[in-house]
């Protein structure tokens, strides 16, 4: 059929039109609390933007949402005014729908779908619904079309919004919509939703050390459980005992006691792990007399018959039977009694003979007596026959209590194994001890470098700090000095006009003062060209870092994509695990079915083959089930194998990012030793500029000696008029050098300035470099942390599958077991078979030999008769 499309358009929950509306106001305004007012102004534009009409209350709903938000914890007011912010709880679980839904890529444009989809997967952590919706997952299906299971939860919730919302019919003239319903949920049920248990890899301390005080409180009680349950079935089986050995003395009249019954008594023995010290000694019976026996048969001294089994003499006859079976032997003549067909013929015959003596018919048993011992025959056939059925009856009931007692012995086992589960989890806690105490010593190491880096940057930066302190001191030095040479030039202009000629020659003596000043100056720049060139080249060392960087980051996201690939294939291992238990379930089961065949086997003899034919069929499942658990483990192999060359893969990339990190350290020593040389080129500068302040004071010496020869030559003043404009020129000459001096003088003050930028744009890069470095070694660590977690698993499902191929080799075993007591069974009942012919055999000869006996004595009795007669008359 082909799928139709609904017009009907996803409905929005006011929760999510706040959180959405949160999100927007945010961004648009940039604050982290955003006023009640602008998100109803927000949610209004969002819901005239998707066409989505709102309810004739939607201001007071979403208020009513924001206050709900406020008691779930998601959101919290800041003040009274009507502004609330975001809570921890909520950021936690917006970052928690965000690596849930788009993965771990921080830099994810979302667009309004994926923002639809996020804020709904908030409200749903946030809204009770979801745990409605767990209770109709656990539901028994109804037939119909099947929904998705977010599509259930949203559409409860509107239409519980939408109930609230409408007025009720009462209040409104026309009929309001049915509420649809999808299944009532009672009170046991939501008692019955439980949270599901989280696994041993994702426990902390703290839990896992509950978990294992908790499995150490309920050892010793189930120890104890098991113990008193094992007396009660040993008890049971004691009492099967004595039951069989009045069987035993009951079936005395066949002989010795049945083989099968004293193997059943050595196999309890094997089972039975002590006698138990209560148990009731049998007491011997009395010895009984003898009584006399005929032809192998025990009598009563009248001659009646006493059966084997029962010990009592037969009774007398009923008057309602007949006095002969007509089908058997047919009546002599004149109803003349037969006599006892167990009588010895050779006895008698001597006893006649020698004592002279006729048997006569009061010697001779009845036809009633004779019946009545083959009605005695008969019934003991009976008995043998429930005697054989209760004796079947007994063997159940003692198998079934040996297979309570080895599903006992099996408990004690898994109760051992916990034990082993219990240990193996506190050496997962030291071993994570032992890692957060290397780890803890590891950061500490860092932390200790960190904080002497830092103190080595703000030495140098005191020491740069002193520099410019330095600097700005000769300026302002030289400033003065400049100005007070100003002001006593300008004082002895008056007085230099009549020593012209000494005048000239400090005027030589200056031009090679200022062509020296030339040559400081041209030394300058080439130092300048130096330090530009330094720059370009820091410039070309900061690129490289960028680009190292770059490549650093690059390999991160190929990291993350690795573990992406890792985290595919611990699903596979997941799925891997999910069969192995399938693959439990179905052995369970199949234990149960061959216990049910065991159980059928034993009480029904009569369908042997049957039970042979279910036997065959359980071993061609039992064979697909070990082919099924050889796959398993062939898969779990290839599973393995998979995580070993991911883990050796993981290796090389751990080497690499090493590697990196030793390539990073370099990069970091040669800043640190271009910081160093920095350092130094501020250290020639402080001396240059010592020299040039050394420079400055034999200026002002000379100027001094300058002024006292100027004042020795007031006198020449006529003189001095006439090279007076000579003069004012090289005073402009003075000028011009002094301003060339303090345009350098600014020149170093850029450079310094620049050179402390450089400074601070290392450390930030450092900085940086440190950061990436901190998010290498923790992905490594969760990296390993995840791997020994998969190792874990895969040893537990290998475990598990060992145990599985032990229990089918019991369950094997368990059946042979079976198989070879329904062949002793078999065999006991072909012999208990030939018995009961051999004794048929036995009864028809005497039959025959009584036929015999009777006709020869009819003859004898019909030979004598006619003699008798003469003598009588």
């Amino acid at each position: 059929m082909m799928s139709a499309k609904t017009k009907r358009t996803s409905k929005h929950t006011y929760a999510e039109r706040v959180l959405g509306a949160y999100s927007q106001a945010q961004r648009e305004h940039r604050r982290q609390s955003v006023h009640i007012a602008t998100l109803r102004a927000q949610v209004r534009k969002m819901a005239q933007a998707r066409k989505d009409k709102l309810g004739p209350q939607w201001t007071s709903w979403v208020g009513k949402a924001v206050h709900r938000l406020e008691e779930q914890g998601f959101l919290r007011p800041v003040d009274s005014s009507g502004y609330v912010s975001m809570t921890a709880e909520g950021k936690k679980a917006v970052n928690l729908a965000r690596r849930k839904l788009f993965g771990a890529a921080v830099s994810h444009v979302t667009t309004p779908f994926e923002e639809e989809l996020l804020w709904r997967n908030v409200a749903e952590q946030f809204s009770p619904a979801s745990h409605v919706s767990a209770l109709r997952l656990s539901a028994p299906p109804v037939a119909g079309k099947k929904r998705r299971q977010s599509a259930r939860m949203r559409e409860l919730t509107e239409d519980e919004e939408e109930a609230e919302e409408e007025p009720s019919a009462s209040r409104r003239g026309t009929t309001t919509k049915r509420r649809r319903t999808t299944g009532a949920v009672s009170a046991s049920a939501r008692q019955s939703v439980t949270t599901p248990q989280k696994p041993l890899s994702k426990m902390n301390k703290a839990e896992l050390k509950a978990k294992i005080l908790a499995l150490r409180s309920g050892t010793p009680q189930t120890l104890q459980q098991a113990d008193a349950e094992s007396q009660h079935l040993r008890e049971q089986l004691r009492n099967a005992r004595r039951e069989l050995d009045v069987l035993r003395r009951r079936s005395r009249f066949f002989g010795e006691p049945d083989e099968a019954l004293t193997d059943l008594d050595e196999d309890e023995g094997d089972v039975l792990r002590a006698p138990s010290s209560g148990a009731v000694p049998t007491t011997p019976t009395p010895p009984k007399t003898d009584r006399p026996q005929m032809m192998g048969v025990t009598r009563t001294e009248s001659g009646s018959l006493i059966p084997g089994v029962s010990g009592r003499p037969t009774p007398a006859p009923s008057e309602d039977r007949p006095s002969w079976p007509q089908r058997d032997v047919t009546p002599t003549r004149h109803g003349e009694d037969l006599g006892d067909v167990f009588m010895d013929v050779h006895a008698d015959l001597g006893a006649a003979e020698g004592g002279g003596r006729v048997l006569t018919p009061d010697l001779t048993p009845t036809r009633e007596v004779r019946d009545q011992d083959v009605d005695r025959t008969s019934g003991l056939r009976e008995e043998l026959t429930n005697a054989q059925i209760s004796l079947n009856q007994m063997m159940t009931e003692a198998e079934i209590l040996r297979t309570e007692l080895a599903q006992k012995d099996e408990r004690l086992v898994s109760l051992a194994e916990k034990e082993a589960a219990i240990a193996g989890l506190q050496a997962i806690l030291t071993a994570r001890d032992a890692t957060i105490a290397e780890k803890g010593n590891v950061l500490s190491e860092h932390l200790e470098a960190l904080t002497e880096t830092r103190t080595t940057l703000e030495e140098r930066d005191g020491r740069i700090a002193e520099l410019q302190r330095i600097v700005q001191d000769t300026i302002v030095e030289k400033d003065r000095a400049i100005e007070e040479t100003v002001a006593s030039k300008d004082a002895t202009i008056s007085q230099l006009q009549a020593i012209l000629e000494s005048v000239k020659a400090e005027a030589t003596e200056l031009g090679d003062k200022a062509q020296a000043f030339e040559r400081s100056a041209d030394a300058f720049e080439a130092e300048l060209l130096l330090l530009r060139e330094q720059y370009v080249d820091a410039q070309e060392t900061a690129r490289n870092l960028q680009t190292d960087l770059e490549n650093a980051v690059t390999r991160a996201e190929e990291f993350e994509e690795r573990v992406a690939e890792m985290d595919n294939v611990l699903e596979e291992r997941n799925s891997a695990k999910q069969l192995a238990m399938e693959m439990e379930e179905r052995i369970r089961e199949k234990k149960l079915e061959l216990a049910e065949k065991n159980e059928m086997m034993l009480q029904k003899d009569a369908l042997i083959s049957a039970i042979n034919a279910q036997h065959r069929v359980l071993n061609a499942e039992l064979t697909q089930a070990l082919e099924s658990a050889q796959g398993l483990s062939t898969r779990i192999a290839t599973i393995e194998e998979e995580a070993a060359a991911t883990e050796a893969r993981l290796r090389s990339e751990v080497d690499s990012v090493q590697v990196e990190m030793q390539e990073l350290s370099e990069s970091l020593a040669t800043l640190r030793s271009e910081k160093v040389a920095v350092d130094s080129q501020s250290e020639d500068f402080r001396g240059r500029v010592i020299v040039l302040a050394r420079n400055l004071q034999t200026s002002r010496s000379e100027h001094t000696a300058a002024k006292a020869t100027i004042l020795d030559l007031l006198g020449t003043m006529d003189a001095v008029q006439s090279s007076r404009d000579e003069e004012v020129r090289t005073s402009a000459a003075a000028k011009e050098a002094l301003s060339i001096v303090e345009a350098e003088a600014a020149k170093l003050r850029e450079q310094i300035h620049e050179t402390v930028l450089e400074i601070q744009q290392c450390r930030g890069e450092l900085a940086v470099k440190q950061v990436a470095l901190v998010t290498e070694q923790t992905n490594s660590s969760m990296l390993r942390s995840d791997l020994t977690v998969a190792r874990a698993d895969l040893e537990k499902a290998r475990s598990v599958l060992e145990t599985s191929e032990k229990e089918i080799e019991g369950v094997r075993e368990g059946l042979k077991d079976a198989m070879n007591e329904a062949e002793d069974l078999r065999v006991a009942k072909q012999a208990d078979e030939g018995t009961i012919s051999a004794m048929k055999g036995v009864f028809e000869r005497l039959r025959k030999a009584q036929v015999e006996w009777i006709s020869e004595l009819d003859e004898k009795i019909a030979s004598a008769l006619p003699s008798s007669m003469p003598a009588a008359c």
